[in-house]
Parts: structure tokens; sequence; C-alpha cells
């Protein structure tokens, strides 16, 4: 926080504190008046990071489109700079595979012979791909519906 003096932080950052977060620092807020900025920082993390890049990382294991590739583009990438948050040395090969599996079946045959070297390319492929015109599959309906 620039500009202000570090014995301010914690003060100063209650005021960007909403929902959740900010009932959590009115809970804790008599207990925090001599703590530092460290430990504020491990308790926020404890409060609301437990168990989030796991919960992370099982979500890119299950994205898959649903509807548009653009709609498929904007989830996965959010998911991808949640991730890196945790780590930058995922290799991107990764990122980019696991973003073609998640494809439609036709869209990801087309986008797999291809061959993209990263992600950006292969979400443009998919992009160019549905915009060329392979039509979205239809769901059959179940018996009974």
């Amino acid at each position: 926080m620039y500009g202000v003096e570090e014995s301010l932080w914690i003060s100063v950052s209650e005021h960007y504190l909403e929902g959740p977060a900010a009932r959590w620092f009115q809970s804790i807020e008599s207990q925090i008046h001599t703590a530092t900025w460290s430990t504020f920082c491990q308790l926020l993390h404890d409060r609301f990071d437990r168990d989030q890049h796991e919960l992370l990382i099982r979500k890119l294991f299950s994205i898959k489109q649903l509807t548009s590739v653009s709609d498929y583009v904007t989830r996965f990438t959010e998911l991808v700079d949640q991730l890196s948050a945790y780590s930058n040395s995922t290799n991107p090969v990764y990122y980019t595979m696991r973003f073609i599996d998640g494809l439609f079946p036709e869209i990801k045959a087309i986008v797999l012979v291809q061959r993209p070297q990263n992600l950006d390319a292969a979400c443009v492929l998919a992009l160019l791909q549905e915009e060329a015109g392979v039509p979205a599959p239809t769901r059959q309906p179940r018996s009974g519906d």
C-alpha cells in the first residue's frame, strides 16, 4: 500500500473487505489490534484459502465446453489465471491439452490435428472452427422427458 504506514495497513485493508470477508474481519477485530501485517495475512489465508488450490485443480479436470467456444475459452482461461497464482511453473502444454480435451468432439478433432503449441493458439483454432460452422451437438431427449 503505497504511501500508507505499515502500522495502518490492517485498518486500511478493512475498508476494502466485502461480504464474508467483512463479516470475518468484524468477528476477529478485537483480537488483531496488536497483530502484524504478516499475522493478519496468515489469518486471512487460513480462513479463505482452505483447499482452494485443490478445488481449482478439480475444476480443471472437469471443465468442458457446454455452449459456445467463446464461453468455454472465458471459463477455461479464468481458471488457468487462478491456478497461475499458485504456481507459474506448470508446463503450458498441459493447459493446452486439457483445453482441447474439453471441447465438443467435432471441434476437438480438428483442433487436435493442428497440434497447437500453446493455449492461445488452441483457443484461436477452436474459435475459428466454431465460426466455420461446426454444428453444436444436439442433446437427444431421454425417455420420459
